[in-house]
């Protein structure tokens, strides 16, 4: 990125700068502005926010975009090399909506409104469901109209380019799709997904409350005439409600995994998609420390969404250091790191 040569308070700022702002936000949980502020008051010279936006923006969105996988990709392979991707794991993946106020664009999707915008930005990642903490291993931005299918071939494609032992991957029913399915058998990787509700489902749900086998071959047709076949699996939820609906007291998945005895199924595939929340638990361990922007500059929101990703992995590459050298803060909360980086951030001025 471009030095600025001009005259205080916008002179000489480099990638250096660049990163303690965006590590300052991360850690406050902010936007630029307040840590604009937060910053001037412990560093001789701190770049203004409608710069430090200036820099990222000028730059191609492909770039900032290919700036900051690297970022979180060479995060996520520390981790595996230090054992911390130990495999087989589950994997989880999810799209995650950031809610858009500049007007509505193409490439924005629509949906249920929230935080008085019905217009977001999507966002496709991929998280190590099956430890404790959340590892987030890719992720990619989706608009409006783009590829499901591709961009969840690339996460499983880059996740095993990482060399991430994968044993299954968990999916939300916003992921039931022929192409989605056949996508995933054609990489060899084992899934399991929630069925969305519709008339044939409750038929079946029907059946299997009568008595009726609640495993079952179950195919799919899309409009292109391509069809999947997988296992239907009916499982009685643990707590249903007081319903005289069957489809309210049973939860259908679909998956490719084979087993020896079939009736294994009914235990074993919701016992494993329930690793699948670890990725919420990933969402909220970002929501502490999302660098924030309402700029429309695309380059800018796609570097700070994913250096936020980015910024959660540091934090399990410091516990892991922790618990190497015997540390006794191995347990480090995030509102912890995030107190070390900005005394380190604020520390770290440059005279003029």
């Amino acid at each position: 990125m471009a030095h600025l040569a001009s005259s205080a308070p916008n002179a000489l700022y480099g990638p250096e700068d660049l990163m303690d702002m965006t590590l300052a936000m991360c850690s406050q949980n902010q936007f630029v502005a307040t840590c604009v502020r937060a910053m001037a008051r412990h560093r001789t010279r701190t770049m203004t926010g409608q710069r430090f936006l200036q820099l990222l923006g000028a730059q191609p969105p492909d770039e900032m975009l290919e700036a900051s996988l690297n970022i979180l990709e060479s995060t996520a392979a520390i981790l595996r090399e230090s054992g911390r991707l130990g495999g087989p794991v589950r994997v989880g993946v999810d799209e995650v909506l950031l809610e858009r106020y500049d007007g509505k664009k193409p490439e924005h999707k629509g949906g249920r409104r929230k935080n008085g915008t019905n217009r977001f930005e999507g966002y496709i990642t991929m998280q190590i469901v099956s430890h404790r903490d959340p590892v987030t291993i890719g992720g990619y931005p989706i608009a409006n109209g783009e590829s499901q299918t591709h961009y969840l071939g690339g996460l499983i494609e880059n996740a095993l380019r990482l060399g991430v032992d994968m044993e299954v991957v968990l999916l939300d029913r916003g992921f039931n799709s022929v192409d989605n399915i056949l996508e995933m058998e054609s990489l060899g990787v084992h899934h399991i997904m929630p069925l969305r509700g519709s008339g044939r489902l409750s038929d079946i749900i029907e059946d299997v409350d009568a008595g009726g086998d609640p495993i079952r071959a179950y195919t799919m047709v899309n409009k292109d005439g391509r069809q999947s076949t997988s296992t239907l699996v009916v499982c009685p939820k643990r707590n249903p409600p007081k319903s005289a609906r069957a489809a309210d007291r049973y939860v259908a998945f679909i998956t490719n995994i084979r087993v020896d005895n079939p009736r294994d199924l009914l235990r074993h595939i919701p016992k494993t998609y329930r690793k699948r929340w670890g990725i919420e638990t990933g969402y909220r361990v970002l929501k502490q420390a999302r660098a924030r922007t309402k700029s429309p500059r695309m380059a800018a929101r796609l570097f700070l969404m994913f250096f936020s990703l980015a910024y959660v992995n540091f934090w399990l590459l410091y516990r892991r250091a922790l618990i190497g050298n015997g540390g006794p803060h191995a347990e480090l909360p995030m509102a912890d790191y995030s107190d070390i980086l900005w005394m380190s951030v604020t520390a770290s001025g440059r005279p003029p």
